[in-house]
């Protein structure tokens, strides 16, 4: 946090992910990168990131993809080095955001370890789509 203060007169913000100290539709954009895997409450957070997301804002989420060997490797030793990490195939992701209200716009894996999540939060009057295949 000190080292975002220190550029660019950045705002840093030390919050809970479940309860972020934010006003409804306050962001256009959210990314987690590499993290979802360490919110201890990951339902609870991705309703936190729709809250936080204006109509038509875009959440997108980049997670080691747990269909790779590698990253199960790393998901078991974290369980064993009790890092609590709970780590979810790129599919279960696409369902939590369906379940916390955004519509899944893509599902990706990249050709090394990670997978990458769009959603966007449904406008006014818009459908929302169904989870891609």
């Amino acid at each position: 946090l000190r080292h975002g203060r220190k550029r660019n007169g950045m705002k840093s913000v030390q919050a809970r992910i479940e309860a972020l100290p934010f006003p409804d539709r306050a962001f256009e954009r959210v990314i987690v990168v590499d993290a979802l895997h360490h919110f201890s409450a990951r339902q609870a957070a991705l309703e936190e990131l729709a809250r936080v997301l204006t109509p038509g804002g875009r959440l997108l989420i980049e997670e080691p993809d747990l269909k790779r060997p590698a990253v199960k490797i790393v998901a078991i030793l974290e369980k064993l080095l009790l890092m609590e990490s709970h780590f979810m195939d790129p599919e279960g992701i696409a369902r939590a955001l369906d379940r916390a209200g955004l519509s899944v716009l893509s599902v990706r894996r990249d050709v090394r370890f990670r997978a990458w999540i769009a959603a966007d939060k449904p406008t006014a009057g818009s459908v929302k789509r169904p989870i891609p295949d």
